[in-house]
């Protein structure tokens, strides 16, 4: 797998490497009105290639972000949620430690009980 991994790569830069030896016509770029550049055809394609590929990685690190804070967000509601519908719960004050940190549910020693499981039922 390295192997086809390098070789993909030396091919990639291979071929970026003959394209910009073929490519060095000076192109003109007008950014605004009254201001402009001028570049070889193939560095202005590398450049604006290059923006691309970090913007679609800056776009894809702040996607996880916003996924990894979503799930924190949900997580934290259903732990609420399931904390809410006990009805064994006790409260919680300043003074009392923290039982079963998995649900988030503030319980006193030896007060602490699984979740009932439900029964299937015959039809």
């Amino acid at each position: 797998m390295k192997q086809l991994n390098f070789l993909l790569i030396f091919s990639f830069g291979l071929a970026m490497v003959m394209f910009t030896l073929e490519n060095t016509a000076p192109t003109t770029v007008h950014f605004l009105p009254g201001l402009s550049g001028t570049l070889p055809l193939a560095a202005l394609l590398l450049l604006v290639g290059g923006i691309g590929a970090t913007a679609a990685w800056v776009f894809a690190v702040w996607t996880g972000v916003v996924r990894k804070v979503e799930a924190v967000q949900s997580q934290g509601e259903f732990t609420a949620q399931r904390c809410a519908s006990r009805s064994w719960k006790t409260t919680c004050s300043a003074t009392e430690p923290r039982w079963m940190p998995s649900w988030g549910c503030c319980q006193r020693p030896g007060k602490a009980r699984l979740p009932p499981v439900p029964m299937p039922t015959k039809p």
